[in-house]
């Protein structure tokens, strides 16, 4: 009867045990992770969203360990997707320049005043 009793003792032993061993023994890997993050989302790419952030660190991961040599294969589609996106950016940019440009033709303002004003940088909102 006092074998049985120890056994019921310590029935949950080998099941601590097995999530004991499942636990990490150090945080390195997690801060490794924090700092890749910290590289890739920077104060200028800070509108990354989730889904975009975590792609590109699994990338990053993946080829992390690979030699320089080795190349990400990248599909021509998506390639063709950019490059319409930075065209369409661009034209997007160029009309707001002449629609700023007509304006202040229409407030009868010189083009010569003006120069500052054309020469910032537009600040295009997410359509």
């Amino acid at each position: 009867m006092g074998l049985i009793l120890r056994r019921n003792h310590f029935s949950y032993l080998s099941q601590i045990f097995k999530i004991v061993q499942t636990l990490p023994t150090s945080s390195s890997p997690v801060e490794q992770t924090f700092s890749l993050m910290k590289l890739v989302k920077t104060a200028i790419r800070n509108r990354l969203q989730d889904k975009t952030l975590q792609s590109l660190l699994m990338i990053n991961q993946e080829y992390k360990d690979c030699n320089k040599d080795k190349r990400i294969l990248v599909a021509d589609e998506v390639v063709n997707l950019f490059n319409q996106n930075k065209d369409d950016l661009n034209f997007r940019k160029s009309r707001l320049k002449d629609i700023i440009i007509l304006f202040l033709l229409f407030l009868g303002k010189d083009q010569e005043e003006n120069k500052d004003i054309l020469k910032k940088k537009p600040s295009l909102s997410s359509e």
